[in-house]
């Protein structure tokens, strides 16, 4: 079992025993699935429950799916990620959107939505 915990205003988190799984440097962290999201500097990121930092928190949103893969917008385009960090879809849509019903993403650029196809 673990927690999350805050020391001085910042997060973390702890086992059973209070022992430190992620170092107390992240403004929130909440649980969101079967991972974490990591949040410092106003940017999101992913860790696991083991307290290994998957993505370090770079994005302006983060969202688990449940194809396992993750939806991330940077400064200004959306793209997913592996868990790892890997690029699956590229950063470049200004809108990206998971239909759960087909498993394809929904896509815009400046102009008409497109159907993506993950396989």
């Amino acid at each position: 079992r673990v927690a999350i915990a805050y020391r001085n205003g910042k997060a973390g988190l702890i086992d059973a025993e209070g022992n430190t799984l992620l170092p107390f440097r992240y403004d929130s962290i909440f649980s969101q699935g079967d991972a974490l999201v990591i949040a410092s500097a106003g940017k999101k990121g992913l860790a696991d429950r083991n307290g290994h930092v998957l993505i370090e928190p770079r994005f302006e949103e983060l969202h688990l799916l449940p194809n396992q893969q993750v939806l991330a917008k940077d400064e200004k385009y959306w793209g997913t990620l592996t868990r790892d960090g890997l690029s699956i879809i590229p950063m470049k849509y200004d809108h990206l959107v998971y239909d759960e019903r087909t498993g394809n993403f929904l896509a815009q650029v400046r102009a008409p939505w497109q159907v993506l196809s993950v396989d």
